[in-house]
Parts: structure tokens; sequence; C-alpha cells
């Protein structure tokens, strides 16, 4: 589908929601996350490759080793993404991105993405990669938990 655009059934027939700046706006939105996406698939399946590698060759401590790093590497982050949203000169990036130039002064996406929806999205995208974290890591612990002599 190559459109935003969503229509509102009136009494003179159906209107479009959205106005043309809207609907391209949100078209190289679209565009930018699906990169995004792409290369997350990408990296997940080396992240993946590597991980078949190492079971491979039997090095599954390296295993533990990494998922240990990349916890450390996932609080460094978010940390990293909260300085920057809360800082004055950067946290500004939302005001950059939803202006009125940009959208136009009567734009409907302008009230729909607010600043209580942004931190909302990130709250609920730091709990879901927080849970997801998780789950990896308990997987991996199972298949990696090593040998032991007695039980």
């Amino acid at each position: 589908e190559d459109e935003f655009d969503y229509k509102l059934e009136t009494q003179d027939g159906e209107k479009a929601i959205f106005n043309e700046d809207e609907a391209s706006f949100m078209k190289q939105v679209r565009y930018v996350l699906n990169q995004t996406a792409t290369v997350l698939l990408v990296i997940s399946v080396l992240i993946l490759i590597g991980i078949l590698v190492l079971f491979r060759y039997d090095i599954k401590h390296l295993v533990r080793f990494a998922y240990k790093l990349s916890v450390g590497l996932f609080i460094v982050f978010w940390f990293i993404i909260a300085w920057l949203l809360s800082s004055s000169a950067i946290g500004s990036w939302y005001n950059r991105v939803f202006t009125e130039e940009i959208l136009g002064t009567d734009s409907l996406l302008l009230l729909m993405f607010n600043h209580a929806f942004v931190r909302d999205w990130l709250i609920a995208l730091l709990g879901i990669s927080i849970i997801t974290m998780i789950v990896i890591g308990l997987i991996l612990w199972r298949l990696t938990k090593p040998r032991r002599m007695f039980g």
C-alpha cells in the first residue's frame, strides 16, 4: 500500500482525514521504519549465525559472555536515549520533526503525535525490549548450561 490515507464517512460522502502533506510525511516515516526493520532483520540473522557457529564448535561459554555484554550495552543504550531525549538541546527533536511548517497549522498528525504519545511509545518500547531480552536470556542460559559432574 503506497498511501497513508484514511477516509471518514460523513453526510456529504467520504472525506480524507489526512491532507496531502501529512500523507507524504507519513510515507517518508514508513520508508525509514521499513529500512530500519530491514537492517534489524539482517543483524538478527547475523547474530543467529554467530550463535550457531559458537554452538557448532562447542564454545558455549562465549555465548553466555556475549549475552552478558549485550545486557550491559542494552542498559547503556537506554540511558543514552533517556539522556538525549531529556536534554533541552537534543530533546527538542520532536519539535523539529513535527512542526507546523512541515505539516501545516491544521494538521491532525500534530494533535495525534504529541509529547505524551512519544513518551508512552518509548515506555512501551522499553518494556517490550526488556521482556525480549529476558526471554532471549532464559533461552540462551538453558541452551548453554554447563554440564555438571554430579547431578
